[in-house]
């Protein structure tokens, strides 16, 4: 720092804290707060520490030059996870936003954002795995599955492939191509094999990578692991916000999506079960359904009575999934004040208007910037439908730092089109475009609707796998079926294993 610049100090825990509040000349008092700050340990919320000292600057400070400077250690999680990528880009925006919001105003001046990286500069050669990925991690008895990962390699002094890369499922291995030669220092090779599930069960699929003869540094990466849930069914409550269940209501569509379990030819895993908001009992069917609904579906529903609201919380804190999509009928001033809650309630965003256009400047869905894994088939479609019709209609949404929603995929005028968030260990989507015939009506009309109708709900039913596969720092929780045991034993990583005893359930 130079004579007479000022300073903060935050550390991107999550959530982010602010040391050093105000923005303060006196760097003999930053540099001793440096010094007394405690070592930092868990994951780092990177985007938003970065929009809250983008905020503290734009608010506060007085420079022509205003600098925000992230200091990482290059550790990925929190960075450049794909979680965090898309915070970023939603960041992104509304940096951009405000830039030109502001442009004419000389008191404003923007931010720059550098990064500063440390740690070992060159270490010594590694071959590693990316994370091993599919659109969704529950399947139906008898459905393909594609998986993606990645070959990387880094600091290498020859050319020779590895001796081999094997994937497992269950019983079966698969023996996958590998590179003739590893071009350069450093480089990547896709990797992608499918797999049809043929039994009902928790498989486990991994990838291994066995290097070669001084190839290799850190043996911890070279193996990634995922669990599949693979159900007979799927059983998913569908709420319409209409007075009575028709062909012209909010859920229509959608139930013809599923397909009725008694048409035998259209085979669908998705079992609906379609309810008036009046008729929506959260007591009879959620908390005591037998089998449980895995996912909710809030179709342009006005408004929800308070012990419908509670119970519809707690389903999700539990780990259920939420769609919600808004229409003419939702209610504005109830979503925001008791669904949205200044980001601490269900919905991923606050609304802040039903938005119209002229017929000449109707907005798309932009297929190409889809961020969710459960719409990478559409962005790789070259065909693809979902793209090309335009929308005179649509909601306004703003998904803010705080409140931890995330666009995952857009309109062609960098609106949101569906806006994702956990909650608890739940996970709630919005989609500011109605799924039925109302307005311009176009979703429903597309090829590919049913087959977005089946991957967000999947995806939505993926939250109950989370006692299977878990983010670095996220608890091991869980409830068995039937008879409760009294003791868990827990094989590491490490090849070691720990008994617990288990005094209470949920066991975390």
């Amino acid at each position: 720092s130079r004579a007479g610049d000022r300073v903060a100090v935050m550390l991107a825990t999550q959530p982010p804290q602010i040391v050093m509040r105000e923005l303060t000349a006196d760097s003999a008092g930053v540099r001793e707060l440096l010094e007394q700050l405690p070592r930092p340990t868990a994951n780092a919320d990177w985007p938003r520490a970065v929009g809250d000292a983008w905020n503290l600057l734009r608010d506060y400070g007085q420079a022509p030059r205003r600098d925000v400077i992230a200091i990482t250690d290059r550790q990925k999680l929190g960075w450049a996870d794909p979680a965090t990528l898309a915070q970023w880009q939603s960041l992104g925006r509304r940096f951009q936003a405000q830039r030109d919001a502001r442009k004419d105003d000389p008191s404003f001046a923007a931010p720059a954002v550098w990064a500063v990286t440390l740690g070992e500069a060159k270490p010594g050669p590694n071959l590693r795995l990316a994370p091993l990925q599919t659109s969704r991690t529950v399947a139906g008895v008898g459905q393909r599955l594609r998986f993606t990962t990645a070959l990387h390699w880094e600091n290498l002094e020859d050319s020779r492939p590895p001796k081999r890369i094997q994937a497992t499922i269950g019983d079966e291995t698969k023996q996958l191509s590998r590179p003739t030669r590893l071009e350069g220092a450093s480089g990547r090779f896709a990797l992608t094999f499918d797999h049809r599930f043929t039994a009902l069960g928790v498989p486990l699929v991994s990838i291994v990578v066995e290097p070669d003869e001084g190839q290799d540094v850190l043996p911890a990466d070279n193996r990634q692991d995922l669990a599949i849930e693979v159900v007979q069914e799927l059983p998913v409550l569908l709420i319409d916000g209409d007075k009575q269940v028709s062909a012209e209501s909010a859920t229509f569509h959608l139930t013809k999506a599923f397909a009725d379990p008694a048409d035998k030819a259209k085979v669908s895993f998705i079992v609906p079960r379609v309810v008036t908001h009046f008729d929506f009992d959260p007591e009879s069917m959620l908390a005591k359904a037998s089998p449980p609904p895995r996912a909710v579906v809030l179709a342009d529903v006005p408004h929800l009575t308070e012990p419908q609201l509670a119970g519809l919380t707690r389903f999700v804190e539990a780990g259920g999934g939420l769609l919600i999509f808004i229409g003419l009928r939702a209610e504005q001033t109830y979503y925001n004040e008791q669904l949205y809650r200044g980001g601490k309630g269900l919905l991923p965003a606050r609304l802040d208007g039903m938005e119209a256009a002229k017929p000449d400047r109707a907005v798309s869905i932009d297929v190409k910037r889809f961020l969710h894994p459960a719409l990478e088939l559409f962005r790789e479609e070259p065909n693809c439908t979902l793209g090309q019709a335009g929308y005179t209609r649509w909601w306004k949404a703003t998904a803010e730092t705080h409140g931890r929603g995330t666009p995952v995929a857009l309109l062609t005028n960098d609106d949101p089109w569906l806006i994702e968030k956990t909650h608890g260990q739940g996970r709630v989507i919005l989609s500011t475009l109605p799924m039925d015939r109302s307005w311009d009506g176009h979703l429903p009309k597309t090829w590919e609707f049913p087959v977005l109708a089946h991957e967000l709900v999947f995806a939505l039913a993926d939250v109950r796998s989370g006692g299977f596969n878990l983010s670095p720092g996220q608890a091991l929780r869980l409830q068995p079926a039937g008879a409760l045991p009294t003791s868990i034993t827990l094989l590491k990583p490490d090849g070691k294993a720990s008994t617990r005893t288990a005094t209470a359930w949920p066991f975390l």
